[in-house]
């Protein structure tokens, strides 16, 4: 069997579908945990646990004890062992991840073992030992996953499809917001959302940024959207509250996530007024927007405050900011300075 995706994974897994040998490995804990726990709960019934599934830490671990377990017969007809942190066992012991090749062997293997080896990175480049483990267990039919952690503009497209798969929709608004304050952590992301399951009483069907600031632990005043709808209605005493509260913290709100959320904002109240005459479904296939709640809150408004004019010359102010938070062309300043200096620039134009 070639590499897997966690999708498939788990699948299989769910029909009592098992590889006679699992390497799990990456940067990425969340996935490896996941299916090693999938595994652990439905592999061995509840009754025969005791006799036949033997969970190993790596901190405890030896080469010869796990592969020892592992050639042992079942009382039943599986048995399963599972060596979680196997990265640990290359810590407090001399044997290493590859000493496991020669188990990877039709002649070697017991048929009825179902062998896991969970081995946690702590960067991407995994070392040339795991590697050859990785090539050894697909030749004989074992499931390889390399768990890599998802890229900061992955993370509202993995909420979304996470909460999809959980049978949940989410407002966009909330997605975005929740990416912002989790970031990349995706076992944070998924305990957040069951924290929002938990505050609706475990019936929830529909998350909103409204649910998302209750609950999550996001100011419901000194956030980017907030900041961003503030700037929209040119409401300039509540502006700098926010900025002088983003520029105290540059580390959580640095201005090029900043500029991203502005940009797009503008360019649709730009887009807007050249289309406003228009019938209703173009005027929303024009600017992006779903209904006419969404243009209204999010656009329609904001043109009132904002000409076309200045919309076309904020959005080249955004485009010269993120170069110069970027250290293009123009000598370096704080991202809290180069914010202060663009919002003033931006309500002021």
């Amino acid at each position: 069997m070639a590499a897997a995706t966690y999708e498939n994974i788990m699948k299989d897994i769910s029909a009592n579908k098992f590889s006679p040998i699992y390497l799990l490995y990456g940067t990425e804990p969340y996935f490896i945990d996941s299916i090693a726990s999938k595994i652990e709960q439905v592999a061995i019934p509840e009754d025969m646990k005791a006799w036949n599934q033997s969970i190993i830490y790596g901190q405890d671990a030896t080469l010869e004890r796990v592969i020892h377990e592992a050639g042992m017969y079942p009382m039943g007809d599986k048995k399963l062992v599972m060596l979680r942190e196997a990265q640990e066992m290359e810590k407090t012991t001399n044997d290493t991840i590859d000493g496991f090749i020669p188990y990877c062997n039709p002649k070697v293997m017991q048929e009825t073992t179902i062998l896991v080896i969970c081995y946690k990175l702590a960067e991407d480049k995994a070392p040339a030992r795991l590697t050859k483990l990785a090539t050894a267990v697909q030749k004989v039919g074992g499931v390889v996953l390399e768990s890599k952690r998802i890229y900061e503009n992955q993370v509202v497209a993995w909420i979304n499809n996470y909460v999809a798969s959980q049978h949940i929709s989410i407002d966009a608004n909330a997605a975005e917001m929740l990416a912002e304050f989790v970031g990349i952590d995706i076992s944070t992301i998924v305990s957040s959302v069951e924290k929002l399951k938990v505050s609706a009483g475990g019936n929830l069907t529909h998350i909103t940024a409204d649910l998302v600031q209750a609950n999550i632990g996001l100011s419901k005043e000194y956030n980017i959207f907030e900041f961003r709808n503030a700037i929209l209605s040119r409401n300039v005493e509540k502006v700098n509250r926010i900025v002088k509260v983003f520029s105290q913290n540059e580390k959580q709100h640095n201005i090029i996530p900043i500029i991203a959320n502005l940009y797009p904002a503008f360019r649709k109240i730009l887009t807007y007024h050249y289309c406003k005459n228009l019938p209703m479904q173009e005027i929303l296939r024009a600017v992006g927007e779903k209904s006419e709640w969404s243009l209204k809150n999010n656009v329609s408004q904001a043109a009132n405050y904002y000409n076309a004019l200045q919309c076309y010359n904020i959005l080249l102010m955004l485009e010269k900011y993120d170069m110069r938070s970027k250290g293009l062309d123009y000598p370096a300043l704080s991202s809290g300075e180069l914010l202060r200096e663009l919002v003033f620039r931006i309500m002021n134009c």
